[in-house]
């Protein structure tokens, strides 16, 4: 199924029920360095999607945890915008990152407390370092567990932020 043929019978059938959109859940490598093939074989798909008149959505990031450090966004982000930069000639193309965030932070990476900290400075002008809590209560008001969902959104916001700007440097149309 990993072939120019299935790929092109996909999307015969996509249009042929009436779709307009193609979503491809894209993969990513170790690292996120992608190997030439991998760039050749996303191009052919979006050609394969352009002669449909379908437009192209790779999923660039699917299934992907937001609650990572800066070097993993670094690397995450330099991907999509090969991505963006490999495809930014496509007429049809919507750059898509992640419709399926994940949210897993590993309590024990100081790279998690480091930006736990930065947060609480950010949104409570706090500067005193602080662990993550690992237990809080399950009442609404609890302000240890409102920190750590508005944590959460922070984490969330922050990894778009990065991703968005890595592909409009290499494609500011679509």
């Amino acid at each position: 199924n990993e072939n120019p043929l299935p790929w092109s019978r996909d999307r015969l059938a996509a249009r042929d029920v009436g779709m307009n959109l193609y979503e491809n859940l894209q993969y990513s490598r170790p690292g996120h360095e992608m190997l030439p093939a991998d760039w050749g074989n996303f191009r052919a798909m979006a050609q394969l999607t352009q002669q449909y008149n379908l437009v192209f959505m790779p999923g660039m990031l699917i299934v992907h945890n937001v609650a990572v450090g800066d070097a993993e966004i670094a690397a995450e982000s330099r991907q999509c915008e090969g991505y963006a930069r490999l495809l930014a000639d496509v007429p049809g193309v919507l750059h898509y990152l992640n419709g399926d965030c994940v949210y897993r932070p590993d309590l024990d990476d100081p790279e998690m407390t480091r930006l736990w900290n930065e947060w609480r400075r950010l949104a409570h002008g706090d500067a005193a370092p602080q662990e993550i809590p690992r237990k809080i209560s399950a009442r609404w008001d609890d302000p240890a567990a409102i920190d750590l969902v508005r944590f959460s959104q922070w984490m969330t916001a922050r990894w778009n932020r990065a991703h968005v700007a890595a592909i409009r440097r290499a494609d500011a149309v679509h």
